[in-house]
Formats: C-alpha cells, structure tokens, sequence
C-alpha cells in the first residue's frame, strides 16, 4: 500500500501543471495586514486565503505575515512592506519546508473539484460525485480510524468506527492483518463497542508496515466481516525527517496559527491524514477561509470517511 501512496503523489504532481494552481497561500498575520487581489478585489487577511500572481499583501507597521507558495517555500514578509506574489520583493525572507501544500492543492485540482482561483479564473472540473459510506448492505460500519491514512505507532492503537457492529453478531471481533492479509490479531469486542484499544507489541504492529483490518463475527471461524480499512505506520526514518521538518517550523517567527498551519501541511505531506485534519479541524472554526475548508475536504476524502468529506465539500457552482 506504500507504494500506493507515493505513486499517487507522484501521477498528481506529473498530471496538474503549476497555471492550475494558487501560487500562494496566506498562513501567518500578525497585525494589520492588507491583502488585495488582481482586480484591486481586497480579501480577506487570514491564514488560508489564496493569493494568485499579482496579488499584494500590504504588512503595516509593526506587523508581519507569511505565505506559502506551490513550491512549499516560505517567504516571511516584515513590518512596512508591500509584497507581490510572483515578484521579487525586498523585506521579505525565504524558507524551503517541502511540498507539503503543493501536494495538497495539487490533489484538489485533480479532483475535479472547485480548485483555487488563479489570474482571475477558477479551475473547474466534473467531481467525482458524493463519497459513500463504507459498510456492507444494511449493516454499515464506518471506518474512523485508522483508514487510509499514515499513523505514528505508539505503544498502543485505537481503533474506531461510527456504528455498532450489525445486532445478529454475538461474538463481535476486531482482525488486524498484515499486507499479505494474513492475521495478525483478533480480539474480542462487547456486544455495542464503537472502539477498542490494541498494544502494538502483543498485536505484531510494527513501524514502516502496511495493515488491514475489519469486524467480523467468530462462531468457530470468521463470518460476516465488514469492508477492509488500510493503513500504514511511519517508519523510523520519515518519523526523524518528519521530526526535523516539525522542529525547523517552531523556530519559524510567526503566529501559533501559523505553526499550526504549517504542520498540517507537514502531516499531509507524510501521508498523516488524520493528524492533518485534527489541527484544521479548529483552525476552520475560527478562520473559514475557503482552502482550510479545501484542505479538509482533502484529507477526509483520502481517508475515505464520507460523512465528514461531504460536509467540507466545496460549494458547487
């Protein structure tokens, strides 16, 4: 399934040319700030308005900000200073953090959803229509996590899903299996158990590994089982890079909102779908710029979970 990951990425990176995306994205304000589109349209100053060429951001005394272009790079923009996207801008002060949003944006495009506005048109597409609920007949279980995502392993797991498992299962079970579907752990639920906690040593987890897993009904053998949810752990060596990158963002000079910003596009980077969305979860309450909204479209669409997907959907036109 690794292999899945990277290659996706890698088709959407080959496939989406940068005149489709956004060339940047406002993550840090801190202060007064001004932003205004090509048109003289003014937007609004908050982490996750997109900036196409031409756009101005317009930093007040004492204050500062910073955006994020398709390439990952961060410019940091100080106080005093009328910054251009797309053109070279004295005052400001550049960092290379990776691809994590150019991947994200990226994928939007080659969704078909609505895409981010670019000189003064918007990308549009046939979506792929409504994500649907996982399950099997009228007994549908859907998956919370982990499903389709990048997890860190830790010393425990828990595994969690929206409904109880179908009333006619007296001996509910959880079944882990490795990449060749072969098991690596069953344990048993109570009857109306929405999530069960597994250690990852007596389970056979391991770092750097691809896994499945499903409820099903034991009466001697396995019956009656659910779809199957994937996922994979880090290996050692993302979860250091991924580390690094992480350390590099505290030392950044911006906002907690920034910081925060910056790390789910890192999660979203290393395939950490639900860690991406758990911090824009929050950041979408407070900000409601379009791309958060976007973004977690994204990462709950990867995943699979439907239900949150469709309420992040961007509008239609």
């Amino acid at each position: 399934m690794k292999k899945i990951f990277v290659m996706v990425g890698v088709l959407v990176a080959l496939a989406i040319s940068s005149s489709a995306l956004a060339s940047a994205v406002l993550i840090d304000v801190q202060g007064k700030v001004k932003v205004t589109l090509p048109g003289k349209k003014s937007a609004p100053a908050v982490v996750g308005t997109e900036l196409p060429d031409g756009s101005v951001v317009d930093v007040g005394k004492k204050a500062k900000a910073s955006v994020m272009l398709e390439s990952g790079a961060i410019d940091e923009i100080a106080s005093g200073t009328k910054y251009k996207v797309g053109a070279k801008t004295k005052g400001t002060k550049r960092t290379d953090l990776g691809s994590g949003m150019a991947l994200a944006m990226r994928e939007l495009a080659a969704s078909g959803e609505e895409g981010p506005v670019v000189h003064g048109m918007v990308r549009r597409q046939r979506g792929p229509g409504r994500i649907p609920t996982l399950g099997l007949g009228g007994n549908r279980v859907n998956a919370r996590y982990p499903t389709g995502t990048a997890i860190r392993l830790g010393p425990s797991v828990k595994f969690r899903w929206s409904q109880r498992p179908p009333v006619d299962w007296p001996r509910p079970v959880l079944v882990i299996d490795d990449e060749a579907k072969r098991h690596i752990a069953i344990r048993s639920l109570k009857r109306g158990a929405v999530e069960h906690t597994v250690s990852s040593a007596k389970s056979g987890l391991a770092k750097g590994k691809n896994y499945s897993w499903y409820l099903a009904t034991r009466k001697g053998e396995l019956k009656g089982h659910t779809l199957r949810f994937e996922f994979r752990t880090l290996s050692s060596n993302d979860e250091r890079n991924l580390d690094n990158k992480k350390a590099r963002v505290m030392r950044l000079d911006m906002s907690n909102d920034g910081r925060q910003f910056l790390l789910a596009q890192l999660n979203f980077e290393y395939g950490l779908y639900n860690d991406a969305a758990e911090i824009l979860e929050p950041m979408w309450k407070k900000q409601q710029a379009p791309f958060l909204r976007k973004f977690l479209y994204l990462c709950y669409a990867r995943m699979g979970r439907g239900e949150e997907a469709n309420r992040y959907r961007p509008p239609q036109p």
